[in-house]
């Protein structure tokens, strides 16, 4: 079981690089050819919206066909982030499997009451927090550019899991005190 999750999250972390590194790639687009990708994802989308992690925004006047390019800045640096924090989760998530499975150099035995796991557990309830927060932060800020009426919604099932982990880092951070305590009793 903790073979087939780490390849599932080395997969997902390695899918999430990937569309970062293509979020960055149409932001750049955006700032030095902005009619080009306008006509590129035109050619690819079902009308003039466009959904990227979570965030749906109309990024093409359907009138003149032009790019709303501070939308769509706006739109794909969210995302950049957001994938950014999303593959860090999935990494960390590899990483705790592996050192509490004592396969790493950094690992202090065959145990998940290490103080990298504490630190890497807290890491993903801060970033899975976050990710929800700033695609709030980017709603917003789309549709004060854009001017189109819509609704920001604060995703609370993210955040939900956010506090659970952190949570559960404090309950991580206990089993490891208790094994450094044990440690000095022998």
């Amino acid at each position: 079981m903790n073979k087939a999750v780490k390849i599932i999250c080395k997969i997902s972390e390695i899918a999430m690089w990937i569309t970062t590194a293509v979020m960055l790639l149409l932001t750049i687009l955006t700032v030095v050819a902005p009619q080009q990708l306008a006509e590129l994802l035109k050619s690819g989308m079902d009308g003039a919206y466009l959904s990227i992690n979570g965030l749906e925004c109309e990024i093409i006047y359907e009138q003149s066909g032009l790019l709303m390019q501070p939308v769509a800045l706006i739109l794909f640096i969210a995302s950049i982030i957001s994938g950014t924090l999303g593959a860090m989760i999935f990494r960390n998530i590899y990483l705790v499997f592996k050192l509490s499975e004592g396969n790493s150099k950094h690992s202090k035995g065959v145990t998940p009451f290490q103080p990298d796991n504490v630190r890497m557990i807290r890491e993903i309830g801060i970033f899975a927090i976050s990710i929800p927060i700033i695609q709030f932060i980017a709603s917003i800020a789309i549709h004060l550019v854009s001017g189109i009426p819509g609704t920001a919604v604060l995703s609370v099932g993210g955040i939900f899991f956010g506090i659970v982990i952190l949570a559960l880092s404090r309950i991580f951070q206990y089993g490891a005190d208790l094994e450094k305590d044990a440690e000095g009793l022998i």
